[in-house]
């Protein structure tokens, strides 16, 4: 097993707020996405694990106690890929239900999961959505009917290129209505919730409209799914809305913005009112790139949000943690993990005051990758804090990962050079060279179809960054078969 070591730079944030941190998983890939609180203070995650199960990547849900401790561990899957990607609780602690893509069942390539447990994570149904090409949930949050709301996207329905894709159950799993949301590009659905008064709103992004090459779009609909109000936020480069969460007033959103700061992307942080009108819009980060994924209201009124940064931390990203006050103010921010991969999914603040944060790390564990809790000690009014940026000249970001057939390269260099991007398998072989050539700093994205090379056969493979022969950053990816 890998020496667990958290490496905290001591000017983010004071050691004192450290509590601990644990990690869940076998010898292969296994990760967590979301992470609620029952009301007895126990935990439960969904996530997904190419360790245990039936095969070909598994739906991962755990339960664990205030310490850490494993109560419940349970997978769900057939022989294909399937993977839990939000998990509620269900009213009067009565069972769980959770979200994903699934391609073990259904009627295409992948499709919309909706599996719904009892206490005891045993099935109580199981259910698909799609069509025959290709449909991936990101979220499921309850309704008041005792129904639930998905969303993702598609490929097998709507406009053209990918489309917003959401379903609407009752609470048997039962379709009620199933709606697309696009134009001629592409648009991905990220998360929807219910309205106070009985609608919906979904947040995703769009390249078909708006102010940049991609932006932040918020849809607000009616009961049935009908749109009332469709509003896009962000710049004029790359802007999407992760999560999204209803305050009082308005509703918080948390995602990814890439010209609004000073570093090549940040974590975007911004509220609306309940008519869609921006109240305050905030980034956070370095001169490298980093990314948001969940913010939640705190119980003193303000926000913490969670990501990834590689901006500053130990490896190539690091778990980014952000606390704001009630107008997005930074109040301190912290970062959390090892040489590698860490990242945060998902957060919540528990009972007792403390915040806990699911991911993955591939700087910890017993595998290539493990599920990663972190969870703070109570807060105490800390400042914000002086970070210490990474001094890197490139980095590497790729999605998806694991990946089946194809996987989107993202890469950026600091300064001009010979830039060599290549493709290594776990003994060390050369198995591809897909840049070769002098290019000038900036950023660079790519698609590796790995299922048209007839020597890539799965497995671990290293891409490696170099100019003028030096290695300038790595990156571990996994194509599944």
């Amino acid at each position: 097993m890998k020496n667990l070591l958290i490496l905290i730079c001591l000017f983010m944030i004071p050691a004192a707020l450290f509590a601990w941190e644990k990690t869940y998983g076998g010898v292969l890939i296994d990760r967590g996405y979301s992470i609620r609180q029952l009301q007895d203070g126990n935990i439960v995650i969904s996530g997904y694990t190419s360790t245990y199960g039936a095969g070909g990547g598994d739906v991962y849900l755990l339960k664990i106690d205030t310490n850490g401790n494993k109560l419940l561990e349970k997978t769900f899957g057939g022989g294909s890929y399937d993977l839990g990607a939000s998990i509620q609780i269900l009213p009067n602690n009565s069972g769980f239900v959770i979200g994903g893509t699934t391609s073990s069942f259904g009627n295409g390539a992948e499709d919309f999961l909706l599996l719904k447990t009892d206490n005891s994570f045993n099935t109580v149904f199981q259910k698909a959505f799609g069509g025959r090409s290709g449909e991936w949930c990101n979220s499921v949050s309850l309704v008041n009917d005792g129904g639930f709301i998905l969303a993702g996207e598609t490929i097998s329905f709507g406009a053209g290129g990918r489309d917003i894709y959401v379903v609407r159950t009752d609470a048997q799993g039962n379709i009620i209505w199933a709606k697309t949301f696009g134009r001629t590009n592409d648009e991905y659905g990220r998360w929807a919730i219910q309205t106070d008064e009985g609608g919906f709103i979904i947040a995703g992004s769009t390249n078909s409209y708006g102010n940049g090459k991609h932006d932040c779009l918020l849809i607000k609909t009616d009961e049935n799914g009908n749109i009332q109000w469709e509003n896009v936020y962000g710049g004029f480069e790359h802007d999407v809305a992760i999560s999204i969460h209803s305050l009082s007033d308005g509703y918080i959103i948390c995602g990814e913005a890439s010209n609004l700061g000073a570093g090549e992307g940040e974590m975007y942080l911004f509220k609306i009112n309940k008519q869609g009108t921006l109240i305050f819009e905030k980034v956070f980060g370095g001169n490298s790139v980093d990314w948001g994924r969940e913010a939640i209201q705190t119980n003193d009124g303000g926000f913490i949000a969670c990501g990834a940064t590689y901006s500053y931390g130990s490896g190539n990203q690091d778990m980014f943690i952000v606390k704001t006050d009630s107008n997005g103010n930074l109040q301190w921010q912290s970062v959390a993990g090892g040489e590698n991969d860490d990242v945060a999914y998902s957060v919540i603040q528990t009972e007792d005051q403390h915040y806990a944060f699911i991911g993955y790390t591939e700087s910890y564990g017993s595998g290539y990758a493990d599920v990663y809790l972190y969870k703070t000690e109570k807060e105490t009014g800390f400042s914000a804090q002086k970070i210490i940026p990474k001094k890197e000249s490139a980095s590497i970001a790729t999605y998806p990962n694991p990946f089946r057939s194809n996987v989107n390269i993202n890469y950026s260099i600091k300064e001009d050079g010979q830039i060599k991007l290549q493709i290594f398998d776990i003994s060390g072989k050369l198995m591809k060279t897909l840049v070769d050539e002098k290019k000038q700093k900036g950023n660079y994205s790519l698609i590796w179809q790995a299922n048209t090379d007839k020597k890539i056969n799965g497995g671990v493979f290293f891409i490696k960054l170099s100019s003028n022969d030096r290695i300038l950053a790595t990156r571990k990816i996994l194509q599944i078969e």
